[in-house]
């Protein structure tokens, strides 16, 4: 099959240790799990290669991981059920990794800072991060029925029921709302239709 050839030439260049730092821009923790972790801070000046110095050269390390995060998702989907390119896409981002990322302040949550400079820059950047890593959530971990995944999507579904606590009418943004209806809400009854024989133990763990 063309596609899944495709999709294993890319992923055997992207997934290649020595480009981790440069092709994925990311950086190496020896104290963190994951080893390797997105890098957000520009790049400062540092030429990767002769684009950098082009007009047309934007350092937008959020944006490229926006893209490099949809990328990843669909090499990682297997057409023959083999599911080789999907457990290298799990071991670079794994379900901790994504629902840590999921959990940093955004710009249009009910509890969204509201702070300037890098803060802001921040903020705007995680929410951007949020709908493509909840849609490979989805393709990645809820399609395949990842057991191991089960109580960190769960952590992530409370979390968001634990927001709108928070939620007051005149302080609602439109931005929240499409991000609530459009993916969390869709993203939760996939993964309670995906572990339906798992039913009796998300009943227990919500009660």
């Amino acid at each position: 099959n063309c596609l899944d050839s495709l999709r294993k030439k890319i992923l055997s260049v992207l997934l290649d240790n020595g480009k981790k730092t440069t092709a994925l821009y990311m950086e190496e923790r020896t104290d963190f799990n994951p080893r390797f972790v997105f890098c957000f801070e520009p790049n400062q000046g540092v030429s990767f290669s002769a684009v950098s110095n082009s007009k047309n050269f934007k350092d937008q390390p959020f944006e490229y991981h926006c893209r490099l995060i949809n990328i990843l998702r669909h090499c990682g989907r297997d057409t023959f059920g083999l599911r080789i390119n999907e457990a290298k896409v799990k071991s670079l981002l794994p379900i901790e990794y994504i629902v840590d990322l999921l959990d940093k302040p955004d710009d249009f949550s009910p509890l969204a800072i509201q702070f300037g400079t890098d803060m802001e820059r921040n903020a705007l950047g995680y929410g951007r991060l949020k709908i493509p890593l909840l849609k490979f959530i989805v393709d990645i971990y809820i399609k395949s029925k990842h057991a191991e995944a089960i109580n960190h999507i769960m952590m992530l579904i409370s979390r968001e029921h634990d927001k709108l606590k928070y939620l007051k009418h005149e302080t609602l943004r439109p931005k929240y709302v499409d991000y609530l209806l459009g993916y969390i809400l869709p993203m939760a009854m996939k993964f309670y239709d995906a572990f339906s024989k798992e039913k009796e133990l998300l009943t227990e763990s919500d009660s």
